[in-house]
């Protein structure tokens, strides 16, 4: 791939379903009737009944704060460097301090680890498909691009392969 066929741009990863937030949701907001329910009519609440809550709460607060950071999160490729940024981490790194990528295969696709200079990383996944209905994969999550960016900024930075096994691949400088 010629380095002006490489993506360069903004990038953002799918946004998926957020049924699954509602469903934490409307459950920590049923067990928290029951607690009510249960203080009003016992005068008092068991233990477990606060262990549930807490778990279904902190469920949903989770669920929130991670489509809250997904729908932050852009990767943009320039002709300096690349730039990372999701609710949580700004990383910003000019090709010659990027100094390693490390793919890692999973059952969800691809894990890419950037690393540069001073400590510097940030990571993505590439997109993750799953075969739901017989024979129509779905995309759930990730770089719909991902596997091209891994690529891009590999080969921007003048990384080259180092190791590889069991599905993880180390590009670092020559």
């Amino acid at each position: 791939m010629a380095a002006h066929s490489l993506p360069k741009g903004t990038f953002r990863p799918l946004q998926g379903s957020r049924r699954g937030e509602a469903y934490a949701w409307a459950l920590a907001a049923a067990m928290l009737a029951v607690t009510a329910i249960t203080a009003w009519r016992l005068g008092s609440v068991p233990w477990f009944l606060w262990v549930m809550l807490g778990f279904f709460t902190g469920s949903a607060l989770l669920s929130s704060f991670g489509n809250w950071v997904d729908s932050r999160t852009a990767l943009t490729l320039g002709s300096e460097g690349v730039e990372f940024h999701n609710g949580l981490r700004h990383v910003v790194l000019r090709w010659p301090q990027v100094q390693s990528v490390r793919i890692v295969r999973d059952r969800w696709g691809q894990r890419v680890q950037v690393q540069g200079e001073d400590g510097r990383h940030f990571a993505f996944r590439t997109v993750a498909e799953v075969e739901i209905h017989a024979g129509r994969p779905q995309k759930l999550f990730g770089f719909e691009k991902g596997e091209a960016l891994a690529q891009a900024i590999i080969r921007q930075a003048g990384l080259v392969p180092h190791t590889e096994n069991n599905g993880e691949v180390y590009y670092a400088r020559g």
